[in-house]
């Protein structure tokens, strides 16, 4: 157990970048907790609480790895992060309370802290509210014209999609054209915001299957955020991955490829984002695209993504689950099935701790288990899994039957991928999962699975 004393100079700090720039600088200085690079009142002390973490770690070396470091230091992380997010929380509550106004952006920035917690239902519950709360205020005091309410919107369109759930998904998309809207009318079309905004479209029209919009989309948010002088933005760096994994997908020239990865990476860089979930997400796209060329090198990048992760505290949260996903399958590829089973068990059981086993990417999780579980030979566990997955795939077309087919349209693909697989596995043919690993870059979609 620890507390934290924050002096009244730096609680007033605090509130202002909550209700003005924003959270993330301060977020990610937190990532930078090193119980090794610590100082003691002697160097005695110092040595010997590190003895009682790790009693194998040489202590002589100051670069030296420690496993039992890095889960102290995230966990602390996690702790220090839940801390001021509550603490943004119970201020704006309390003001909200006692009928006191509130800056619109403190809403969507409690929010966003929330959110980057472990993605525990409580947390997501409470930056729900938190948009509910200030969607009210914005309504009350009539400044539903303004620059603030339609980052509102976005930021609150954006946190309905991710739910998963076919009515979030659906008000989502209600509230992103409302935003789009009004930025239409204020004229701020050529903003950081919007290019934002249109990266978000870009993602949703890979969802439903439309590439090609998908693609128009993103060099549209990537030209808007040029244009308002945004590459300082965290958008942009996103929007620069998003290009490059599409162009992966696509077959595009590889030297093109990695040359908008690079930018992506020097971008996180530039504006110090290193220890964040983006760059961690970047990571893990550079070593989905160099996995057929450079396995060793694809290693180090997925290495390298979890450090990132785990620095960041990030490591209890449905992209950390994509990651472990990723490295599973790398694993599978490299005919490695003993580290794609553990590496997709690791994944299956943080979505279900995390209460993510009901979406589409836990039923994909699931359906590539299945495949790795049976080419080990261990069919019956294999035939379970692929019906778990089938389950969720069911459920999930029937949540969605008055939904657009494209809005189906990969749920039903992933489904027949299962019953496919149910099949062979039923039929005891396991050399199909036995074939030379797949050339990644000549499949022919986006990569939103």
């Amino acid at each position: 157990k620890f507390d934290v004393i924050l002096p009244e100079e730096e609680d007033a700090k605090f509130q202002h970048a909550l209700e003005t720039s924003g959270m993330q600088p301060i977020w990610e200085l937190f990532s930078k907790v090193d119980i090794q690079s610590a100082q003691a009142t002697s160097e005695i002390d110092r040595r010997n609480i590190l003895h009682l973490v790790d009693p194998d770690l040489n202590l002589d070396d100051p670069k030296a790895y420690s496993k039992r470091c890095s889960k102290l230091n995230a966990e602390v992380v996690s702790r220090l992060q839940s801390m001021f997010a509550m603490l943004a929380v119970d201020n704006i509550n309390k003001r909200v309370d006692k009928g006191k106004h509130v800056p619109l952006p403190a809403f969507s920035h409690a929010a966003w802290l929330l959110e980057s917690l472990r993605a525990e239902k409580q947390n997501l519950e409470h930056a729900h509210q938190m948009y509910v709360k200030g969607m009210a205020q914005s309504e009350r005091e009539g400044t539903t014209q303004t620059m603030d309410h339609a980052r509102l919107l976005m930021k609150y369109s954006a946190h309905l999609s991710r739910n998963g759930q076919v009515e979030g998904m659906t008000l989502g998309k209600e509230y992103h054209y409302k935003a789009d809207e009004l930025f239409k009318q204020l004229g701020a079309t050529v903003t950081a915001e919007y290019g934002e905004l249109l990266k978000d479209r870009a993602n949703a029209k890979a969802v439903t299957g439309d590439y090609d919009g998908q693609l128009e989309t993103m060099l549209e948010s990537r030209r808007v955020l040029i244009e308002a002088g945004a590459r300082h933005t965290r958008a942009y760096p996103n929007v620069i991955k998003s290009l490059a994994r599409y162009y992966g997908y696509r077959k595009y020239p590889r030297d093109e490829v990695h040359a908008l990865f690079d930018e992506a990476r020097d971008c996180w860089i530039a504006i110090g984002g290193e220890y964040s979930v983006g760059y961690g997400m970047l990571l893990k796209e550079m070593a989905v695209f160099v996995a057929g060329e450079d396995s060793n090198r694809a290693r180090e990048l997925f290495q390298e993504a979890q450090r990132v992760y785990i620095a960041a505290g990030c490591n209890q949260t449905s992209d950390y689950v994509a990651l472990l996903k990723s490295i599973g399958t790398f694993f599978w590829e490299e005919k490695d099935y003993t580290e794609a089973k553990r590496y997709q068990l690791k994944a299956k059981h943080s979505a279900e701790k995390l209460h993510f086993s009901h979406s589409m990417q836990h039923a994909v999780l699931l359906k590539e288990l299945g495949r790795t579980l049976a080419t080990l030979g261990e069919t019956e566990e294999a035939k379970q899994v692929l019906a778990e997955s089938q389950a969720i795939l069911d459920r999930l077309l029937e949540e969605r039957k008055d939904a657009p087919p494209g809005d189906r349209g990969a749920i039903f693909r992933h489904l027949q991928k299962t019953k496919s697989l149910q099949v062979q596995v039923d039929a005891g043919d396991l050399a199909v999962h036995k074939q030379a690993r797949p050339n990644r870059n000549s499949r022919q979609k986006s990569g939103k699975e």
